[in-house]
């Protein structure tokens, strides 16, 4: 079955519901043979965890990347923004890979921790590690308002068609969800 970059509600459907734990995994295998990943070793830490970490540094460097090219990260509401779209990014990878809580919380900092230096100016990189703890914070305490988890649902059919489909493309689609979370 062929999706397109923004598949209809029908097709967002039968995507997600395709894609299980087992499904995921699958797909997360063939994006890191696809892109050359190499997975992180960290001690006492599983594959997965490695695998997971190492991908989603990946996919949010590109974005990142695309983000400060098309001059979306302009400001530190920029950056929160972008701390937020972090954060969904661990989570989604996380939940779909049977990360525990804590591993997620690991994540949520070192993802994002790990590319911001290497993609904003120094300026902007000085206020991440507020961003991070007001996107951690802004996540948890608003997932629960309709409006922000559909912000959250959408940039998820994002991540997930961007692991199905392994499609350049997608990190445009992914750095314009930045503004969802201004």
């Amino acid at each position: 079955m062929v999706f397109g970059l923004f598949g209809g509600g029908d097709q967002l459907t039968e995507l997600r519901s395709s894609l299980s734990k087992d499904s995921f995994m699958e797909e997360l295998e063939k994006t890191i043979k696809a892109f050359g990943i190499t997975p992180t070793e960290s001690q006492g830490k599983s594959r997965v965890y490695g695998e997971i970490e190492a991908t989603a540094r990946f996919l949010f460097e590109q974005v990142m990347q695309v983000a400060v090219s098309a001059k979306i990260i302009k400001s530190a509401k920029d950056v929160d923004a972008a701390a937020t779209l972090a954060v969904v990014l661990v989570q989604c990878f996380g939940r779909n890979g049977d990360l525990g809580k804590s591993d997620c919380r690991i994540l949520q900092g070192t993802v994002p921790g790990f590319v911001f230096p290497r993609t904003i100016s120094a300026e902007l990189n000085a206020q991440t590690s507020v961003a991070l703890s007001k996107a951690i914070v802004r996540y948890t305490h608003q997932i629960k308002q309709k409006k922000f988890r559909k912000n959250v649902e959408a940039v998820e059919d994002n991540i997930t068609q961007y692991l199905t489909h392994r499609k350049p493309e997608y990190y445009s689609s992914l750095a314009g969800d930045i503004s969802r979370f201004l």
